[in-house]
């Protein structure tokens, strides 16, 4: 499912944070990563949780919901490939619960029983919320703490740099 991750072509500021990045020592980018995954990694789950209405969106998005440190971070959910309860997987079906579906699309097919074959109409989306283009869980969360995140990343690798070079 998502796999969110600000741009450092349409944000100036990272530009300059993601070429830093890459010219120090590799134990400084390690320490900018674990500090990283530790600051944001609550921010993140907070703003999914605030967001999450039902037990379905915090057992699909809410306890998977982590930060991956990189260059830059990114902001994951739904990211399990283990099946819940009932089947529901959420790496591979929770794009259909944040987007949602049309509720009366039916599905029809052909089924063999003692007495001969019959056609079977169901409503096999009725589960799943409406459609909603913009998300309603992961991605409005993210839209809401993404300056934040960004601006906490930025903080995190300059001072680890500057903190470096004063040793």
């Amino acid at each position: 499912m998502p796999v969110l991750q600000p741009s450092a072509r349409t944000v100036p500021l990272l530009r300059g944070v993601v070429l830093a990045l890459k010219a120090v020592d590799k134990p400084i980018r390690s320490d900018i990563s674990k500090e990283t995954r530790g600051t944001l990694n609550p921010v993140w789950r907070d703003a999914v949780a605030a967001r999450a209405r039902t037990r379905m969106d915090a057992a699909t998005f809410g306890k998977g919901a982590r930060i991956a440190a990189g260059n830059p971070a990114r902001a994951m959910a739904a990211t399990s490939r283990r099946a819940l309860s009932g089947g529901f997987t959420p790496d591979r079906d929770g794009r259909a619960l944040e987007f949602g579906a049309d509720r009366n699309a039916e599905t029809t097919y052909r089924r063999r029983s003692r007495n001969g074959t019959h056609t079977v109409t169901r409503h096999t989306r009725r589960g799943l919320p409406p459609r909603n283009r913009k998300g309603r869980v992961v991605f409005p969360a993210f839209a809401e703490v993404a300056p934040r995140m960004v601006s906490m990343w930025v903080q995190i690798v300059v001072r680890n740099i500057h903190e470096s070079l004063e040793r």
